[in-house]
């Protein structure tokens, strides 16, 4: 690193710091919208309710509903959904009702108290990230410590 000074490496470091992300953005702004997903993979709703059993659904038989499209097995069973599709759209927005009814939502939680395992992870992460914030202050230091001589005539290192 003799004809490239730290004060470069550490700029042109903060240059990426602070455009990466605008081009990250740029990327996620340029992205197609979907179309409306398909729902039940392609299996018919009202199949659950008359067969009681699912069965594949055809693109010919086709209907949407809250942002979502349905496939059915016939022209009948595309008419029962759409004269009422609450009855025979999925219920409680995809949730699984078997965690609804045990009470696994996160909202029913308690307390948390942590333990001293808990505590231990998370003092020493806090550590963990001051070492490697102070081995790089001390690395790469912001101003070298050449150009501190040069400010600094009375600093020079004296020959024994």
């Amino acid at each position: 690193m003799s004809d490239v000074s730290r004060r470069w490496v550490l700029g042109s470091f903060m240059v990426a710091l602070t455009v990466a992300p605008r081009g990250i953005l740029l990327a996620a702004e340029a992205a197609p919208v979907p179309e409306k997903r398909l729902a039940l993979r392609g299996y018919d709703p009202v199949s659950y309710f008359t067969e009681g059993r699912p069965e594949q659904g055809s693109v010919e038989y086709q209907a949407a509903f809250d942002d979502a499209t349905y496939w059915f097995k016939g022209p009948e069973h595309r008419a029962t959904f759409v004269a009422d599709p609450d009855h025979y759209a999925p219920q409680f927005q995809g949730f699984c009702t078997v965690s609804l009814s045990r009470d696994f939502l996160t909202s029913s939680w308690g307390m948390y108290y942590p333990t001293r395992w808990d505590w231990m992870t998370y003092f020493g992460t806090i550590g963990m990230f001051l070492t490697a914030m102070f081995l790089f202050v001390r690395i790469l230091p912001m101003i070298s410590i050449f150009e501190m001589r040069t400010l600094l005539p009375e600093a020079e290192v004296k020959p024994e």
